[in-house]
């Protein structure tokens, strides 16, 4: 910014450039006001940050463990709460907002986040077929063995005795396959 020259002294004569630089400052002054909005509005989106970093397939391959497996009601619960949370997603964000003189589009955001909610809860609903398509073929293959051993020829009569046996045992047996 060029000096205003002295008021005692006449001869001398203000610069002619200062109007710009009063323009530059009237126009920096003017953005910096525009742009504080956008920071208002960018410290609302953090609180969804945690969900714009989530990492689906991370979570779905901690939970897809064949050694250690979840149990079903915990998926199911899983299930429930991603989906919850995918409607929330896009009852809450909008498609765009309004913030000073900008139109901010922030549905393609939201559609990112609730689209891995989504993804979570159909992944946890495979992950339950799977465990019950598990369990239904130990289930199978549990009674196939039953069934092999009533159904084998006696050779003599202890082992009649002991098919005779095992028959009784089996509510038992049936009733471990049930839990």
């Amino acid at each position: 910014m060029p000096e205003k020259p002295d008021p005692a002294n006449k001869k001398l004569l203000p610069d002619p450039n200062t109007w710009i630089f009063e323009a530059f400052d009237k126009l920096r002054t003017a953005i910096q006001q525009v742009v504080e909005p956008l920071h208002a509005y960018q410290d609302t989106l953090k609180k969804y940050k945690s969900e714009y970093i989530l990492d689906p397939i991370k979570v779905i391959k901690d939970l897809d463990d064949d050694e250690n497996p979840p149990e079903a009601e915990v998926l199911r619960k899983g299930v429930i709460m991603h989906r919850a949370d995918a409607e929330r997603l896009m009852n809450e964000i909008p498609d765009s907002i309004i913030v000073s003189m900008f139109q901010i589009n922030v549905g393609t955001i939201r559609d990112v986040i609730a689209k891995k909610h989504t993804y979570i809860a159909e992944e946890q609903v495979k992950l339950i077929a799977k465990m019950a398509k598990r369990m239904a073929n130990s289930t199978i293959d549990a009674f196939y063995k039953i069934n092999d051993k009533i159904n084998t020829q006696p050779k003599d009569i202890e082992e009649l005795s002991t098919i005779k046996d095992f028959m009784q045992s089996m509510p038992s047996e049936i009733e471990k396959l049930d839990g």
